[in-house]
Order: C-alpha cells, then sequence, then structure tokens
C-alpha cells in the first residue's frame, strides 16, 4: 500500500479518516470481495469515516448524533470556494474533547440549520458555520488564539475551526475572492511572526471515499 499523503495530519480536516475510508474501499476491490459499504460499517473505523462513505456521492453529508448518523446531501447549486489556512499547530483531537463543555449555558447554541443550507450564494451559507469543537481548541491549544485574533482583525471573522483543528477556513464564491482573503490572512498573521503549515484554496471534491480506478 503507497499512501501519496497531501493533507497536513492533525489539522482537523479528515485527513486519516478519509484514507482509512478509501482503504477499506480499495480492499475490498483489490480483494475482490463485498465489503460493507455503509455508514455503520465505516463507522466502526471512526465517525468521520462513516462521512466519507455516507457522501461517496456528492461529498457533502449531513452528520447527527455524535457523527455516526450520516445522511447524504445534494451537492450546492452554485460553486463553492474554500480558502484554507493550516497554523504551524498539531491538535490532539482526544485533547480537544477533553477541554469540551457541553453544560448548558456554557457556549453559544448552534443556529438552525435550513434543509437547503446549500442553496444559494456563501454570503447565505456564513451564518450557519459554526462548531463547538473551537471554544475547547482555544483552550487546550492557546496558540490558535492569535491566529483567531488575526481572523477577526482583518476581515475574516466568519472563518472557522475546521472539525478539531488546527485549521481554519472562510466560503467564498468565487476562487479570485478565497485567494485574496487567503493572502490577507497570511499577510497579517506573517506581520505577527506566525508561520502557517500550509494555506490554499480549494473547491469540493464531489465525492467522497470512492474507487476512482481499478488496475
Amino acid at each position: 500500500l503507497v499512501l501519496d499523503k497531501r493533507i497536513p495530519s492533525r489539522a482537523g480536516l479528515g485527513g486519516g479518516s478519509s484514507d482509512a475510508a478509501a482503504a477499506w474501499f480499495a480492499a475490498g476491490a483489490a480483494l475482490g470481495v463485498e465489503l460493507e459499504t455503509g455508514t455503520r460499517a465505516l463507522g466502526a473505523l471512526g465517525s468521520d469515516c462513516a462521512f466519507f462513505a455516507g457522501a461517496r456521492s456528492t461529498g457533502f453529508a449531513l452528520c447527527e448524533g455524535r457523527g455516526e448518523r450520516v445522511t447524504s446531501a445534494r451537492g450546492p447549486s452554485s460553486s463553492f470556494f474554500f480558502a484554507v489556512v493550516v497554523p504551524e499547530i498539531a491538535c490532539a483531537t482526544a485533547a480537544v474533547y477533553a477541554a469540551l463543555d457541553l453544560r448548558a449555558g456554557t457556549q453559544q447554541t448552534a443556529p438552525a440549520l435550513p434543509t437547503d443550507w446549500l442553496r444559494g450564494p456563501a454570503s447565505r451559507l456564513r451564518p450557519f458555520l459554526w462548531n463547538r469543537l473551537e471554544e475547547a481548541a482555544l483552550a487546550a491549544f492557546p496558540g490558535l488564539v492569535p491566529w483567531r485574533l488575526v481572523l477577526d482583525g482583518h476581515g475574516a471573522a466568519d472563518w472557522r475551526l475546521s472539525g478539531s483543528g488546527s485549521s481554519f477556513f472562510g466560503v467564498y464564491d468565487r476562487r479570485d475572492e478565497a485567494e485574496a482573503a487567503l493572502a490577507v490572512v497570511v499577510g497579517a498573521a506573517g506581520e505577527d511572526a506566525l508561520q502557517p503549515r500550509a494555506a490554499w484554496v480549494s473547491a469540493p471534491a464531489g465525492r467522497g471515499a470512492n474507487i476512482v480506478e481499478v488496475r
């Protein structure tokens, strides 16, 4: 098995989980056997793995419960581009969850998600970007706090932590918009002596874990 790793680890981007889900499907193809491909089977590897199974057709899915209940979602009605910056901090998922406080009244309540949450422009989607783990990650890894301040102070207050961190992302309608916003964030971070591990702009892949080619 040869893995060409392009997604930073401990960045909250699902890199390890997508690798595991892809390896599951690839193993079945290589062995010529029918492995169970539902979200329940992949959930045994981890909740995020279930997402990559449930999002096989479009790349989008709604996760509920602890993440193991996955409902495939249609792709967006218009193009989206994501600006992503990965601080030079590796967030341990267990440490972030250990810092999570779910007691009532201690944290902001998530906005109600409409059924057509992927319809329309990025400006319509941004109010629903919310991550309860962000507060916990900032507490567990204080090195993320200066990055949050840079985002808030340079037109990227609506950027959110991805997963358990350390990546932050913003969503835009056009690639040039995303690239311009990312340049501002990276430039401002540099002025504060903050250097990212990685930074890029990407459109959705349009699929979850899938077999692209069998040789």
